[in-house]
């Protein structure tokens, strides 16, 4: 019933409720007023046959002490004058009839009382008795009977009227309510069309004119104009806060008390490639991922990845709580893409590290470089001092001189040798070299054809591939390594083995020769700036060739190491990955 209630127009509740109102009013009003009608009306009757009785009992006393009946009839027959009475009899003491009038039909029980009036409703009939008495003493009783018809037929069209009479005040009653409701209704209405209309066009600019009636509706008008201005403002300032907020290139997320999100910001979209609609109400796991939500929300977790279907970003994460009376009312994620300064981190990191390493390189090369120099530059003063002092002797020959100047040359021209391959050296990663598509099998073979000599074998797996890299650096790489294996070899006929192979996008490269080994507490040292394994007047070498190998194959990602174990042969492998 409620409910059906509840669906109906605020104009036809009013209606309905008038009808409740008005209708119970004007039932209850008609049944009082004829309930009192019917009380007076059958009050007055009975009074009318009392005072007939009691008149008809003084006529009939002075008859009955005389036991005169036909006196008596005749004091009865008096009674034809009212039309309500249709029988009427005096009965002795003994309860017997002595006279009557009217109908001798109708049947009564004989009672005695001095007065006494009853109604008979099935019969429509109403009953007086009446003693006759003379100086105390009872000589019978009058029995007066009257018919209830004209009384039935009076309130019979009493209900007519008062239905008829009732039914015209209903219709009028609420044909003036249905007048009055709509001059309440009309004004309440129409604020229910405005605010409808506000509503579907969202024009926050919309007012209403004051009711001219400065009673509660011209109230609520009133309110309603403020709250609407109020509603324009807060609007204003929420769409200006949504324009910088979805400015932002951090990604905001605002949850609700459950972490459920409520709303986001348009950095979200476009990073993550969710929707709004597809994001609200739902827990932010959806993007970060269920496992670290809880750590991210509590503060434990602030960097992170972030996975979309497009890449993988790097994000930093803080999270803010709002409570009100210690209960968390909202969380706020504020989420920024740091990809670009994590590259930018391991960028500085890398220049770093390089910076470290060249630094100790320089140092260590500055020690070196400076012992190294220094040892031809001794030698040379050493043999100018021998020079001055066999020309002092006069016993020194042309052929000694010659010598002296030789040695001097060969001290000259390593220490020239030593100073281009610290140059070399140092140039090696400070200059971006353009790679390109080399051809080892033709490089190869020009290093073999100006680096080994005819009485070498040279083993060469066939069909050697081209790789991207320095051209100037791989050469060297390969005729360091070659001329190093032909340098040191000790064998009337020396042997060399060229041979490569390609995995996991690696290749590997190894020059083997038949010469002496490298025990293994040298593997190392071999590598390092000016580290030679026999005497600079054994072997004519700078002892920077492997330096510059390390450094360029290492420069590249690559790794380079030695198999030998001192009793014959070396192998020297390196590996360069594919670019």
């Amino acid at each position: 019933m409620i409910h059906l209630f509840n669906r109906l127009s605020f104009t036809r509740k009013l209606i309905l409720i008038n009808i409740l109102v008005i209708l119970p009013v004007i039932l209850i009003g008609t049944v009082v007023s004829i309930y009192l009608i019917s009380e007076n009306e059958k009050r007055s009757l009975q009074d009318e046959i009392r005072a007939i009785s009691q008149l008809t009992t003084a006529y009939a006393t002075p008859d009955l002490l005389f036991n005169d009946k036909k006196a008596l009839s005749i004091t009865l027959e008096n009674l034809n004058t009212f039309p309500n009475i249709i029988y009427a009899c005096i009965l002795n003491n003994d309860n017997e009839i002595m006279v009557t009038y009217g109908n001798s039909n109708i049947k009564f029980i004989p009672i005695k009382s001095k007065s006494k009036v009853f109604s008979d409703k099935e019969n429509g009939k109403l009953f007086n008795y009446q003693l006759i008495e003379y100086k105390g003493e009872t000589l019978g009783t009058l029995v007066v009977i009257s018919n209830t018809s004209r009384l039935d037929e009076l309130f019979r069209n009493l209900y007519i009227s008062s239905f008829i009479g009732g039914s015209l005040s209903f219709l009028v009653l609420l044909f003036m309510s249905a007048k009055l409701q709509s001059f309440i209704t009309q004004p309440i209405l129409k604020l229910v069309d405005i605010i409808d209309n506000v509503v579907k066009t969202e024009n926050y600019k919309i007012r209403i004119d004051e009711n001219p009636y400065k009673d509660e509706i011209g109230v609520l008008y009133k309110d309603f104009n403020l709250m609407m201005a109020n509603i324009e403002s807060t609007t204003v300032s929420k769409n200006y806060l949504d324009s910088v907020v979805d400015a932002l290139p951090e990604m905001l997320l605002v949850l609700d008390e459950n972490n459920k999100i409520l709303s986001i910001n348009k950095a979200v979209t476009e990073i993550t490639g969710f929707e709004s609609i597809n994001l609200i109400n739902q827990s932010p796991g959806k993007i970060f991922g269920n496992d670290i939500i809880d750590k991210i929300l509590d503060g434990s977790i602030t960097e992170s990845k972030l996975q979309t279907n497009q890449k993988t970003f790097d994000i930093s994460i803080s999270a803010t709580a709002f409570i009100n009376k210690e209960i968390l009312q909202r969380t706020i994620l504020s989420v920024r893409n740091i990809t670009q300064q994590k590259k930018s981190e391991e960028v500085i990191a890398e220049y770093y590290d390089e910076l470290e390493k060249k630094n100790r390189e320089l140092e260590k090369l500055s020690y070196i470089t400076s012992h190294d120099l220094k040892a031809p530059l001794r030698s040379i003063g050493s043999l100018i001092m021998m020079m001055k002092e066999d020309i002092a002797g006069e016993d020194i020959t042309r052929e000694e001189i010659n010598d002296y100047f030789d040695l001097m040359t060969k001290r000259t021209n390593r220490m020239y040798s030593l100073i281009n391959g610290i140059l070399e050296y140092s140039r090696i990663g400070r200059r971006k070299d353009n790679t390109e598509l080399v051809d080892l099998e033709q490089l190869l073979n020009e290093v073999i054809e100006t680096v080994i000599p005819k009485h070498f074998e040279i083993i060469k797996q066939p069909a050697f591939p081209s790789i991207h890299f320095n051209k100037i650096q791989l050469y060297q790489i390969f005729q360091n390594l070659i001329s190093n294996a032909v340098k040191y070899n000790d064998k009337p006929i020396g042997k060399i083995e060229l041979s490569w192979k390609y995995i996991d996008d690696k290749y590997y490269f190894e020059i083997k020769d038949n010469g002496p080994g490298i025990a293994p507490k040298y593997h190392v040292k071999v590598f390092e700036v000016f580290q030679m394994l026999q005497a600079r007047d054994k072997v004519e070498s700078t002892g920077i060739g492997l330096s510059i190998v390390k450094k360029i194959i290492e420069q590249s990602n690559g790794s380079i190491g030695i198999n030998s174990d001192f009793k014959e042969g070396v192998a020297f492998y390196f590996e360069l990955p594919k670019k």
